[in-house]
């Protein structure tokens, strides 16, 4: 697996899940509401935002934008749709 960057609203939360599934050594999660954008180009991107407001969007949109623009791949969670996850 490449690079792995998550995108959260609630880091504490979200470095547990990292933590849980084994990925702290192959995963960068970066604030939402960081001013700076994240330095390192991801293969594969995940959005963990509980509070989906219209900040979050455009928070979303703009450090999604030069992530996507190399090809990564992009998975969004909202907190209604998060289901238990295994660790396969």
């Amino acid at each position: 697996m490449g690079a792995l960057l998550v995108i959260s609203d609630d880091l504490p939360l979200t470095v547990c899940l990292v933590r849980a599934l084994g990925l702290e050594h192959r995963c960068t999660v970066h604030d939402l509401y960081d001013e700076a954008a994240p330095l390192d180009q991801s293969d594969l991107i995940g959005s963990d935002v509980a509070r989906l407001t219209s900040e979050a969007i455009v928070r979303l949109q703009r450090l999604l934008g030069p992530q996507r623009a190399t090809g990564a791949r992009l998975s969004l969670l909202a907190k209604e749709s998060q289901v238990p996850l295994r660790r396969f």
